[in-house]
């Protein structure tokens, strides 16, 4: 009773890491999970868009050196 009570969470526990994936992107329109770094959503057709600038929005922008240091 014990062993297939464990086997049965331990499927299930598959089951949801197969899944579920939370650091999947998502689809803004429909939800859908994004793959692969597709330029379209594979089920509402949604465009992704790279952003406008080159800058990456984790890090600080670079302070300019003052001239008197």
């Amino acid at each position: 009773m014990t062993w297939s009570l464990l086997f049965a969470l331990f499927l299930v526990a598959v089951v949801i890491l197969k899944y579920w994936q939370p650091w999947a992107a998502r689809c803004p329109e429909c939800g859908a999970y994004r793959q692969d770094d597709a330029p379209l959503c594979s089920r509402c057709g949604w465009t992704y868009q790279a952003p406008e600038d080159d800058l990456d929005y984790g890090e600080e922008p670079e302070q300019a050196d003052p001239d008197w240091l």
